[in-house]
């Protein structure tokens, strides 16, 4: 299998499982990287790894300012994959429906 891993920019950001059906929500027993704050000046950025087993669409949001206006999933910080590359659960219809959280 592959291995996907994010690194973190400035700020303050999670990549956190979710599923195509709640795309803002943690997915019960599904990876969270914990909130990674990481200075505008920093000469070193943390990752994060996750392991592709097989060939199912893994969903992923930033999961800082949860439930508020600022939600960063809310505003299309999500990460998808092996998403369909067109059809019902495209990496487009996962982010529409984060946006409309």
């Amino acid at each position: 299998g592959d291995t996907v891993q994010f690194i973190f920019d400035p700020k303050n950001h999670t990549m956190t499982q979710s599923s195509f059906e709640n795309p803002c929500s943690r997915l019960n027993n599904g990876f969270d990287s914990d909130f990674h704050p990481v200075a505008n000046v920093s000469q070193t950025l943390p990752t994060f790894s996750i392991p592709v087993k097989d060939s199912k669409p893994i969903w992923v949001y930033c999961r800082q300012g949860a439930n508020t206006p600022a939600s960063h999933c809310g505003k299309g910080m999500v990460f998808a994959v092996n998403a369909e590359a067109n059809g019902k659960k495209s990496f487009a219809n996962f982010q529409a429906a984060a946006e409309k959280i």
